[in-house]
């Protein structure tokens, strides 16, 4: 039978994240002066990052091309971040990322 409950996994791994978020919180103390709405938009970013692997080998995807298809990613965010940042990359770090 084929697993079609990727709402489900999600729900069961955002609740996990809360639970290990709380009880850092409680031992560590929180930091004041954080960047929530940017730190909520990349929790929502990687959320929903899992959703669409999950959703995809759910759907038949091969796990080899999804992780090919993952590991390309470094492109897109070494241009943001050289576009919005300013971030400057070395050689080596632009040929792993092309790699």
């Amino acid at each position: 039978k084929k697993f079609d409950a990727v709402w489900f996994l999600q729900l069961i791994d955002a609740a996990a994240n809360v639970l290990l978020a709380g009880i850092g919180r409680l031992l560590q103390g929180s930091e004041e002066g954080l960047p929530q709405q940017l730190l909520f938009c990349s929790g929502l970013g990687q959320v929903m990052s899992k959703y669409c692997l999950s959703a995809s080998l759910a759907a038949g995807l091969s796990f080899p091309i999804a992780t090919l298809a993952k590991s390309a990613k470094m492109v897109p965010v070494m241009v943001g971040s050289l576009i919005v940042g300013g971030q400057r990359f070395s050689l080596r770090q632009i040929s792993q990322a092309a790699a």
